[in-house]
């Protein structure tokens, strides 16, 4: 994976996370919450894992070869 490649799927992490974070905040600042907000909640959840995962993968991708030169 090339740099460029890297940055820019960083990037877009970084945005979905900014996004996600922005509408946790308007979740949280509710005092009740209807059954849609409370799905919403759980599907953001379980997207920050799966962006969680896609970094780990990356970094996996991007770290073992390096491992393996310095051995």
């Amino acid at each position: 994976m090339d740099y460029e490649s890297l940055s820019a799927t960083v990037a877009r992490i970084r945005a979905e996370l900014a996004r996600i974070d922005g509408e946790n905040h308007k979740y949280f600042e509710l005092k009740h919450y209807r059954d849609y907000e409370m799905v919403s909640h759980r599907l953001r959840q379980e997207r920050v894992l799966e962006l969680k995962a896609e970094l780990e993968a990356m970094l996996k991708r991007k770290l073992i070869p390096n491992k393996s030169v310095q051995n």
